[in-house]
Formats: structure tokens, C-alpha cells, sequence
């Protein structure tokens, strides 16, 4: 399970993210992969946007 983003590299739907799993590990994983995640959500609001288009 995926606890949260830290970060990610990239722009729109093109963007990787840095994911945190509950046991500790991190990885990289492409929009497509955590898309309906409520993580991503939690994450776009703490960048202050609302949806993958504005991510810069």
C-alpha cells in the first residue's frame, strides 16, 4: 500500500512519482500507476492544484 507521494519529476500525465509504501521502501511510479489513488489527490492538494494538468 501506497502511505504517500514525496515528490515527482516531470509534467502532466507524463510525470513520475516518488511513492512511500508502508514498509518504508520507495519507488518510482508513472501517472498511469497511481492515477486513482487518494494519495495523488492528497498530494495535488499540498501542491495547491486540483488535477494532473496543472502539474508542473
Amino acid at each position: 500500500t501506497v502511505n504517500k507521494i514525496l515528490s515527482h519529476q516531470g509534467s502532466h500525465s507524463d510525470a513520475k512519482f516518488k511513492v512511500l509504501w508502508t514498509s518504508g521502501n520507495k519507488t518510482w511510479l508513472p501517472y498511469g500507476e497511481i492515477a486513482h489513488l487518494h494519495v495523488l489527490t492528497d498530494y495535488f492538494e499540498i501542491l495547491g492544484i486540483n488535477n494532473i494538468s496543472h502539474l508542473t
